[in-house]
């Protein structure tokens, strides 16, 4: 298959990000929250908040893993990743900032917080 140029009369601008729409809503699915990361990604960056502070997240892998824990609660630390549930699968979150702090690989932000602090934690309330 050959390229086919694109017709520039049918063209348009996307519409300009309202203030909220890099928020992540956990209620939603791991894929669509995979894409929406991606889709702000490297910014302005999705963002949910941890103790009161805006997390950044800059990379994140979506699971089909199912959990009972309400959507945005932290079920599992692993050297990879911090999963968290969705409203439907997980994801795992690999790249964060928390506000105030430098962008860290998930291993680092993990170091820095006891395991029992991050276990159920709910992201974004």
């Amino acid at each position: 298959q050959s390229p086919t140029p694109q017709e520039d009369t049918l063209a348009t601008l996307a519409p300009n990000l309202s203030r909220g729409e890099e928020r992540l809503d956990f209620t939603q699915d791991a894929t669509r929250l995979d894409r929406h990361i991606r889709a702000f990604y490297p910014a302005p960056a999705t963002y949910t908040t941890y103790e009161g502070k805006r997390l950044k997240v800059y990379r994140a892998t979506p699971l089909d893993d199912h959990y009972p824990e309400a959507p945005g609660t932290i079920v599992a630390l692993e050297g990879e990743g911090i999963l968290v549930a969705c409203g439907q699968g997980a994801i795992r979150l690999e790249e964060v900032q928390l506000e105030g702090k430098k962008r860290l690989p998930i291993e680092a932000f993990i170091q820095g917080i006891p395991e029992e602090k991050l276990l159920k934690v709910t992201l974004g309330s």
